[in-house]
């Protein structure tokens, strides 16, 4: 089972839950909040644990994970990694890359509608900025209460990376023509 975060430091931290299923992704649980450490954080994944029985292999975390503010002796990566969770750092791309990832990834999602419906609003709500005096979009996602949730999937689809199970891949089967592929269908 995944999970994959956006870090906010004065507004949303947000984490989404699911697993891999073949090639669908199942997105089970959400939560958002705001305000509270990274011991808090893993505190609430150790209690979905517990009432869901949710067991854990990856984590996914936004390129800042990894990095030291002055407010903090250090990242939210080192902090996690002391309390046996370790991060996957994923990249800083461009916003737009991202976006694209996602969109590929969402027809491949199944959703628990109760229990992700304040993500699954966050996905529909999020929106780039409309100029009225230009007529135009912006270029960069508005940033709201509802882009917290989207940065955390498209954390989620940038960063999972299919591994390969080499172990049980079979070759494909030989293909097999009973006929002259070159005087098949003339007369």
């Amino acid at each position: 089972m995944f999970n994959a975060w956006d870090w906010g430091r004065r507004d949303l931290t947000v984490c989404w839950l699911g697993q891999k299923v073949g090639p669908a992704f199942h997105l089970i649980d959400y939560f958002a909040d705001s305000g509270l450490t990274v011991p808090d954080y893993l505190d609430m994944l150790k209690e979905k644990k517990r009432a869901h029985g949710y067991s854990y292999d990856r984590h996914y975390g936004p390129h800042d994970t990894d990095a030291r503010t002055i407010h903090a002796e250090s990242s939210i990566a080192e902090e996690a990694a002391e309390r046996g969770v370790f991060f996957e750092v994923v990249p800083r791309g461009t916003v737009a890359a991202g976006i694209n990832k996602v969109r590929e990834t969402l027809p491949l999602c199944w959703f628990d509608a109760e229990k992700c419906a304040e993500g699954i609003t966050s996905l529909e709500q999020y929106r780039y900025t409309w100029s009225p005096e230009l007529g135009v979009f912006s270029k960069e996602p508005e940033h709201s209460k509802h882009s917290h949730g989207a940065d955390a999937f498209r954390t989620l689809c940038v960063g999972y990376e299919e591994e390969a199970d080499l172990a049980n891949s079979k070759p494909p089967a030989p293909s097999v023509t009973w006929f002259n592929v070159f005087t098949h269908g003339k007369r």
